[in-house]
């Protein structure tokens, strides 16, 4: 008896024509991309691993990544914002000038004063107005009226005895005074420039003993 005569024929395409082989072959790497995860199906595509060029684009390229490139946006603007508000709490600007307003305390004495000149816009406004001979210095200058206040950590107001006045033109001025109080740790001072008032408070510089 033959050592085959007993074996089954095995339906291989392999075993017949290589073409056929090849084609069997094919169709199952197709049958199972199609049955592939979308990922695996784009990679075969030829549609993954593809990534826009620079940072912006790869920001703005699907619309999940826009709206989280926009809130970034918006919560950097906030943090900006609020730490100008925060770290400009002691300047205004008052009928065309700005104040600002310094305190540091000394050997139990408070020291502030307040720094006052005109911005860009006005000092120009001076400048033209200088040159006419039709105006009076004295209708250039600005009435400056000054109280200061401190504050103690118990959010207790101590006023200064005096308050103090000048006129500002078109150089920079300083406003000072002092009190004596160890206890305070911020000082406000209500400004009047002019026709215009407004309040600044600024916190005490560390006290030197």
């Amino acid at each position: 008896m033959a050592f085959g005569d007993n074996m089954k024929e095995i339906d291989d395409p392999s075993l017949k024509n290589p073409d056929d082989s090849e084609k069997y072959e094919s169709s199952i790497h197709d049958e199972r991309i199609r049955n592939a995860p979308q990922l695996v199906q784009d990679y075969y595509a030829g549609k993954a691993c593809k990534f826009e060029k620079g940072l912006f684009r790869v920001l703005v390229a699907k619309k999940s990544n826009r709206c989280i490139f926009i809130i970034m946006i918006m919560l950097a603007a906030i943090v900006f914002i609020k730490n100008n508000l925060s770290n400009n709490g002691n300047i205004t600007v008052l009928d065309g000038y700005e104040c600002e307003l310094q305190s540091f305390s000394y050997d139990e004495t408070v020291f502030a004063s307040v720094k006052i000149h005109p911005v860009a816009k006005t000092r120009q406004q001076l400048k033209k107005e200088k040159s006419s001979e039709e105006i009076p210095l004295e209708k250039l200058e600005k009435e400056v009226k000054i109280s200061f206040c401190g504050i103690t950590d118990a959010d207790a107001k101590v006023p200064f005895e005096e308050e103090v006045t000048g006129k500002v033109y078109d150089s920079q001025q300083f406003f000072r005074t002092s009190t004596k109080d160890y206890d305070i740790i911020k000082v406000s001072a209500f400004i009047t420039v002019g026709s215009e008032s407004n309040e600044i408070t600024v916190n005490v510089n560390k006290k030197v003993q």
